[in-house]
């Protein structure tokens, strides 16, 4: 392991040589130190699916929904429409019912993310999401504004304890059609496809899915999460 020391505001890495030790100062760039996601991508199909299951809580229940993610043991994405209750602005995971522990044990042991909805409010990170996800390491995501023609996104990576926003659409593969955009137009597509309202997803579905897994309670207005 290397020891590091700091010297006359200069910082120098010990470099032990068997009769002797040299200090060798180091050199830096000036940039930024913010921790990055570079693990693989949300799989754009399964975003928009995860969106068409946060319009249909939202048009049935009128209430927040969420989504559990994982990454298995190929670096592959899942997600859990796990059993979780919700009461207006507010959703959590129902971790100790029967069901959730008989599901669990279908997923990855890596849960690396969530991803919920604020209804028709913007998507932001509320302080409820923020005590929820700053000891969850993972990539979390909130979508907003499902009343509109346009969705707002908000989207963190959260590791040791605090979180780091990050563009949605950097997070997302681009569907596999985007290859054929230019590449300076791709950005900004992405960000408009991801804020459309869904077509092509057939939502029945998710009726008994919702009827199975959420658990609507009594509105609290406490707090939005």
């Amino acid at each position: 392991m290397n020891t590091y020391i700091i010297d006359n505001n200069k910082l120098y890495r010990e470099d032990d040589k068997g009769l002797y030790v040299d200090y060798v100062l180091c050199q830096a760039d000036e940039g930024d130190a913010t921790p990055r996601w570079t693990g693989p991508k949300i799989p754009y199909e399964m975003f928009r699916e995860m969106t068409a299951w946060c319009e249909e809580t939202q048009r049935r229940l009128k209430s927040e929904a969420m989504v559990l993610l994982f990454l298995d043991e190929n670096n592959q994405w899942k997600h859990w429409y796990c059993p979780q209750e919700t009461s207006g602005l507010s959703v959590e995971s129902n971790d100790n019912s029967a069901l959730y522990k008989e599901e669990r044990k279908n997923y990855p042991d890596r849960q690396l993310g969530t991803l919920h909805h604020h209804c028709g409010v913007d998507a932001f990170q509320s302080g409820t999401d923020s005590s929820d996800e700053e000891d969850r390491d993972g990539l979390h995501f909130t979508i907003g504004n499902l009343d509109d023609d346009t969705y707002s996104l908000h989207a963190r990576f959260c590791i040791n304890g605090k979180s780091h926003n990050c563009p949605t659409e950097s997070l997302v593969e681009m569907p596999k059609w985007m290859e054929n955009v230019p590449e300076h137009a791709r950005i900004d597509i992405m960000k408009g496809l991801l804020k459309a309202p869904t077509e092509g997803f057939k939502k029945d579905h998710f009726k008994e899915l919702i009827e199975k897994v959420v658990d609507k309670k009594v509105y609290s207005p406490s707090a939005i999460g």
